[in-house]
């Protein structure tokens, strides 16, 4: 309940102070407070992140060379929880960073090789990291979330990848941020994969009309070698 605390004044009148809350209400009204407060911040964090992918996106359109572009999403995407690292893992021939991947090759390589997302919520106690358990316990790491980069057609280009130095399982809203910014890279990755085809495209054209230019000289030699030995003879 709310109560006056009054106060008496020099000329004997009394003065109300204020409102002291007590109980439920107050209890109440704290958590309706604290509720906003929580709001405002997780919409301030929303609007940076829109901010922070818009800005990829940007640099990606200029055609920025895709190391620097992938960094940069990491770096931007560890706004959304500062206690998180994230990484971005190529994969080039059947292989992350050099390691094959497979069920069982850490988060990463599960990931790629089954194309579905891999949580692993305690690397120390998870199968798909006992080879790694080593390495990753040492660097800090205690929980790894995998998604697989995909693009047209299914293909995967990668894995979006989001650690934590303590044991943690994801919320739905950690699902979808894990998805989104696996998306994100995967608009990435094609939009650098149709400039280097079309590069390719381009080269092979000009190839193509240099060995077709030098094809009508040569022609042009012979027709002129020819009609020069015609016209001297007897």
């Amino acid at each position: 309940m709310a109560t006056l605390s009054p106060k008496r004044r020099k000329n004997g009148h009394e003065h109300n102070q204020g409102v002291h809350l007590k109980g439920p209400i107050r209890s109440f009204l704290m958590s309706l407070v604290q509720s906003n407060i929580t709001d405002i911040n997780s919409l301030k964090r929303e609007n940076k992140l829109e901010s922070d992918r818009g800005e990829v996106l940007r640099v990606a359109a200029q055609g920025g060379d895709l190391h620097t572009i992938l960094n940069m999403l990491c770096e931007k995407s560890e706004a959304y929880n500062p206690a998180m690292k994230s990484s971005v893992l190529r994969l080039n021939c059947d292989a992350l960073e050099g390691v094959t991947i497979g069920v069982g090759v850490g988060s990463c390589g599960t990931a790629a090789f089954t194309k579905q997302r891999v949580i692993v919520e305690d690397i120390n106690t998870h199968p798909y990291w006992a080879q790694y358990k080593g390495l990753a316990l040492g660097a800090g790491l205690q929980a790894c979330w995998s998604e697989p980069i995909k693009g047209a057609n299914d293909r995967v280009y990668g894995t979006f990848a989001m650690y934590f130095d303590t044991p943690k399982n994801p919320t739905q809203e950690d699902i979808s941020f894990i998805e989104t910014s696996a998306n994100l890279a995967a608009v990435i990755f094609e939009n650098h994969q149709a400039r280097q085809d079309l590069t390719d495209a381009n080269h092979q054209l000009s190839q193509t009309v240099d060995e077709r230019n030098v094809q009508l000289q040569a022609a042009n030699l012979d027709r002129d070698d020819s009609h020069a030995y015609n016209g001297g003879g007897p």
